[in-house]
């Protein structure tokens, strides 16, 4: 009797933890659900004066980041609260972030999920699968990111990322020389998210370096080169770009890096697909 009632219970904490899984879609549980053993989503809870290790901080940053590029808005990184993680070998994070409207007078925060997945691989690939205020009921979401990015048909750019320029090409045609534009220091500084990719950029060689999870107190941007397909009548606004490739170039631990970031999209809300390449100039 008592062996039937153990199993019954544990059946019943396993349907807890699905049913809480499918309603959060992997965001939220309550502390006391039993995780199961083989393969699940681990929780973790940091206080106020505890940090995520860097690159989920990075990551979390990111879908602020994208949140506010994909819906013209101005929210602030505040901080982690809590992120899931599959295991044993995770490749999934379900980052909470806490954030705040700038534009908003009122001194209350607002709570973003945002879920990436980064492949085990060498190459830095991230897919952001969602990004989006935390909504009060989930729906059944239908839109999953294809996982292998280079077998959907309708991406982007297609082929490996191109090498790092300084400049466009001297002997470039006109219509080529259109797809670049050369960023003013002044908006380097003004648009954060350019930082951001280089901080990305430096996590790839601190992590092929064997340096996980280290970053500088600064960077200093030197220089960046967008270049995209997309038209635009300023030039300036190819940094609106949804896709476009990012030269950038900037100096920290007194090393001089160039790198190429590639940001395509496939159209779906909070969909994202980054590829950084990064190497110290010589």
């Amino acid at each position: 009797m008592g062996p039937y009632l153990h199993e019954e219970e544990e059946e019943q904490e396993d349907v807890d933890y699905i049913r809480q899984r499918n309603d959060s879609q992997c965001f939220d549980f309550y502390p006391d659900v039993r995780i199961p053993r083989t393969t699940g989503i681990s929780p973790f809870y940091f206080g106020e004066e505890e940090e995520p290790p860097t690159e989920m901080v990075l990551y979390g940053r990111l879908g602020v980041h994208w949140f506010n590029f994909e819906n013209n808005r101005n929210l602030g990184f505040i901080r982690i609260p809590k992120l899931n993680t599959e295991h044993p070998f995770s490749v999934t994070y379900y980052i909470t972030v806490d954030v705040k409207d700038v534009d908003d007078s009122a001194d209350h925060s607002l709570t973003l999920q945002t879920m990436v997945r980064r492949p085990l691989i060498d190459k830095f690939y991230l897919y952001m699968e969602r990004c989006r205020i935390k909504p009060t009921t989930v729906e059944r979401d239908t839109t999953s990111f294809n996982f292998f990015h280079s077998f959907v048909p309708d991406r982007f750019y297609q082929g490996p990322i191109p090498a790092f320029l300084s400049e466009p090409s001297e002997d470039a045609h006109d219509n080529d020389a259109m797809r670049f534009y050369e960023v003013p220091d002044m908006d380097i500084d003004k648009y954060d998210w350019l930082l951001l990719y280089a901080e990305f950029a430096l996590l790839h060689v601190c992590e092929k370096a064997g340096s996980h999870s280290f970053l500088p107190e600064e960077i200093e941007m030197k220089n960046v080169l967008v270049e995209t397909l997309e038209t635009h009548t300023e030039p300036s606004l190819k940094l609106k770009s949804m896709n476009a490739i990012f030269h950038i170039s900037f100096r920290a631990n007194s090393c001089d890096y160039i790198t190429v970031v590639r940001r395509t999209i496939d159209w779906v809300p909070g969909h994202m697909f980054l590829e950084v390449d990064c190497r110290k100039e010589i």
